[in-house]
């Protein structure tokens, strides 16, 4: 008898899992508790599906954090070589980006779900949509099925997929957690990632708009900082842009589970210390009544710079007026300007999940519990996050192969 694997989620971890599965010749089917598949799928990289990226893999990993090498054996069993031969060989044409982002030639995400699937219902796999699965059913510690609305369905495999709580709009809840732990597993509390930052500093508001093509942004400290680098926008209530985006993981985190809300952001990355002190000791003497905001506009965005100006040396002041110690002050906004988190970014208007099942009860080898035998995980309910480009759904097709694959005597 073939074996039986009940799939709970349809994102691309849920079809990756789905698809292998078939592939294997075991009976499938897929539960969704929405009314159609692949919703938060067609709708990622607003329609146009960033769904990997091209770093090497030990660097891959890395941007996932400490625990990145988590994903080692799903990557090695499922890696980037096998999902881009598989979409091409669905008719897929692939474009790589200069920043290592994979997009669909087309632009269109339902390329990418299409060629999932596809292949699983050509062959044989079921797809049953609005089946919301409410409980696990498990027997001397060994999942046996699932109850969904209100109906038992046997498996001897079940593969939980459900995705995070980021996006409710597009699928995103707690049921999939819930599920995990009414099986016993602990739930790292999930915080947004993939967001924008939301902040206290009131006069954000008045450069909503302004983009920065380079700065360095910041949170936590010692083992828990964490940094990245790149595009800034500033917003109505805080910023966003890639830079933030990327943080917003480790920031949020950290505010969660620590109560840091700071947040340093560099302004000049390429510029240090240094080199300010030289630049404002010439503006003084070849620009003495030169407004302040002026000068440093030659670096910044002029709404910013008079911003940092007021707020550093006095509104109005020119370059003979201010004192050493008030340029001191101004090169530390400059280099290390202190924002401060408000508070957590909701659910609803972030892209990802941070947190989730406790990677210290689930097997990398197989992604099976530790607790109950015959229960996988794969996808964004674990507790790796990425930042964006194309990481984390990489990550969902290789886990979710990696949880449909054939077990292994050990």
């Amino acid at each position: 008898m073939p074996e039986k694997i009940i799939i709970c989620g349809s994102g691309p971890a849920g079809l990756s899992a789905a698809l292998h599965s078939v592939e294997r010749g075991c009976d499938t089917l897929l539960l969704e508790k929405l009314p159609r598949p692949a919703v938060k799928l067609l709708a990622t990289g607003g329609g146009r599906c960033n769904f990997s990226h091209d770093l090497p893999q030990k660097e891959f990993m890395a941007s996932f954090g400490r625990n990145g090498r988590f994903m080692a054996n799903a990557l090695n069993y499922a890696p980037q070589s096998w999902l881009l031969e598989h979409l091409k060989s669905m008719g897929v044409k692939i474009i790589l980006q200069s920043d290592g982002c994979y997009f669909p030639e087309s632009g269109r995400a339902s390329e990418i779900a299409d060629a999932f699937l596809r292949p699983i219902l050509d062959r044989g796999g079921k797809i049953l949509c609005r089946k919301k699965v409410e409980h696990i059913v498990i027997e001397n510690q060994r999942a046996v099925g699932v109850i969904a609305c209100g109906e038992f369905f046997a498996a001897d495999r079940i593969i939980l997929a459900g995705g995070g709580t980021a996006a409710p709009a597009l699928g995103g809840g707690k049921d999939a957690l819930t599920l995990s732990k009414e099986a016993g597993h602990h739930i790292i509390t999930p915080s947004p990632a993939m967001a924008p930052l939301l902040l206290a500093e009131t006069w954000i508001k008045t450069l909503a708009g302004i983009t920065l093509d380079d700065v360095e942004i910041s949170s936590g400290a010692g083992r828990r900082r964490a940094s990245t680098r790149g595009i800034l926008l500033f917003t109505e209530d805080g910023v966003s842009g890639p830079a933030a985006i990327d943080l917003a993981r480790d920031a949020y985190r950290t505010f969660s589970e620590d109560g840091n809300r700071t947040i340093l952001l560099d302004l000049t990355p390429e510029l240090d210390h240094n080199f300010w002190r030289n630049f404002w000791e010439k503006e003084r003497h070849a620009s003495p009544k030169k407004q302040v905001h002026n000068s440093l506009g030659h670096f910044l965005p002029q709404a910013l710079a008079r911003v940092l100006a007021d707020m550093c040396v006095g509104e109005g002041k020119t370059n003979m007026e201010i004192s050493n110690s008030a340029i001191e002050n101004l090169i530390v906004f400059l280099k290390k300007h202190p924002l401060t988190l408000r508070e957590l970014c909701p659910m609803s208007r972030a892209m990802a999940m941070s947190g989730g099942v406790d990677l210290r009860e689930i097997d990398p080898r197989t992604l099976e519990s530790k607790l109950v035998r015959d229960l996988f995980f794969a996808g964004e309910m674990i507790d790796l996050t990425g930042p964006c480009g194309g990481y984390n759904l990489q990550f969902a097709f290789s886990s979710g192969k990696l949880a449909a694959a054939a077990k292994v005597t050990r």
